[in-house]
């Protein structure tokens, strides 16, 4: 069972919102998500990657 359904069973959540979560599911694109996802990882990536560049770069100069 997904926490979605999980909340959806639980009597602690109002109608209103089992019935705003699951106009939330409905509105999801997973295509759109997947791409997102992935331009964010390259971002991510990227920025580690320059992240790393600059400490090295930081580090030999502080060592000379």
């Amino acid at each position: 069972m997904t926490p979605l359904h999980r909340l959806l069973q639980a009597p602690e959540v109002s109608d209103q919102a089992k019935a705003r979560l699951l106009r939330q599911l409905a509105e999801i694109d997973p295509l759109s998500l997947q791409r997102d996802i992935g331009i964010l990882e390259a971002r991510l990536l990227r920025k580690t990657s320059q992240d790393l560049s600059l400490k090295a770069v930081t580090e030999q100069t502080i060592s000379l």
